[in-house]
Formats: C-alpha cells, structure tokens, sequence
C-alpha cells in the first residue's frame, strides 16, 4: 500500500501481477477441493479456502524487527464479495483498497490466533498436496510462506488419541 494525500492506499488493474495471482490462487483451489475432506476433527477448518491476501503500508525493512507489520488480512472469499460489490471502485471507476473503504478485516493479532489454533489453513489432505507447488513457486524466485506444526506440538494429540 503507498501513502497518497491523507491516506493509505493499494491501486491494482484488471491483468496486472495482482490479479495473476489471484488467479493462481483460485486455480490451486479448485485442485484443492477436488481432494476428500477428511473426518478428523483435527483437520476442520472455517472454510475450505486457506487462501488470505495482506495488504501492508510501505515500511522500510528492518531485519530486527520481530513483528508483524501493520496490515489488512482479508480471506480470499471476503475480497472477492467486496470487490464484486463495488467496495474497491474508486472515483473515477479505478480500484484501490484503503483502510476506510475495506470493511471487515482481520488484524495481526486475529490472523495469529486462527493460524495457531488450526481454524484456518490447508486441510490435512490439502497440506499433503502442497509440497511440489512449493518447490515450483520457489523455483521462480518468488517467496512462500508456509506454518508447520512441529512434533513437539503434537505430544497433547497424543495423548488425545489414545483416550
């Protein structure tokens, strides 16, 4: 998002680097629906797309920062609804986001909390999937960003299946 007047804006067209990879995102998804749901109550979550967009305002990196920078988390679904309404129309018919014209939204604080309690996400059977698209994206150069759940985080599972 770029600074412009008095607020904080993000500017996208119809074609350009932004909407290539919504599409992309919406083609993963329709691959991912195409898996069976499992029945494991561990593996529910909200919705059936684990895919969020972040809108973030300029900051100069800093690597010792060990925060999350300020932003807007939309879920996939929500920005799509906004959009198709005619939230992100701006005055003379161009879309921008801004902070006063998105709606609901997730903070930081929110996003961390449905990321850490599995609510939002790759199913299981999703996250099987996704390894190879890993690979593919990290072959272009571009970043991913993934969460992981290790061992030691599971020894509660454990205990939990064998009740």
């Amino acid at each position: 998002m770029e600074k412009r007047d008095s607020e904080t804006e993000f500017r996208w067209q119809a074609k350009d680097q932004f909407c290539d990879e919504i599409d992309r995102m919406e083609s993963l998804l329709a691959e991912l629906r195409k898996l069976p749901s499992g029945q494991q109550p561990d593996g529910f979550r909200f919705s059936d797309n684990p895919f969020f967009l972040k809108f973030c305002p300029r900051v100069v990196f800093n690597p010792d920062d060990k925060g999350l920078f300020k932003g807007i988390y939309l879920p996939l679904d929500l920005w799509k609804r906004a959009d198709a309404a005619g939230w992100f129309t701006g005055k003379r018919g161009g879309k921008v986001l801004t902070f006063d014209n998105v709606g609901r939204r997730i903070n930081n604080s929110e996003f961390v909390g449905l990321v850490a309690g599995s609510w939002v996400g790759t199913t299981i059977e999703q996250s099987a999937v996704l390894g190879e698209l890993v690979r593919k994206v990290l072959e272009t150069g571009k970043t991913v960003t993934i969460a992981i759940k290790h061992a030691s985080d599971t020894a509660d599972d454990s205990k939990r299946s064998a009740e």
